[in-house]
């Protein structure tokens, strides 16, 4: 796994910054992925931050998954297109 890496020069086309988000509850209740979404607006915002571009360059794929994780967590893929 890549743990630096230079994003292009100049102006981002919207769309080029794939973030590919899993999210996995801490428990069995029903969960949807729109809720999921929402409650990573902060997430998205700082990944956005750190990489110094507006998180409208972002493409996101969520996937929630069914099986618990002991106190839930969530797992961001970033690739840069």
């Amino acid at each position: 796994m890549q743990d630096k890496f230079e994003l292009p020069g100049g102006n981002i086309p919207k769309g080029s910054v794939k973030l590919d988000i899993d999210f996995y509850p801490p428990d069995r209740r029903n969960r949807d992925d729109d809720n999921a979404m929402a409650s990573f607006k902060a997430g998205r915002d700082g990944i956005a931050q750190a990489l110094r571009c507006d998180d409208s360059v972002f493409r996101a794929s969520p996937f929630l998954h069914t099986e618990p994780h002991p106190g839930g967590k969530v797992v961001v893929t970033i690739t840069v297109t």
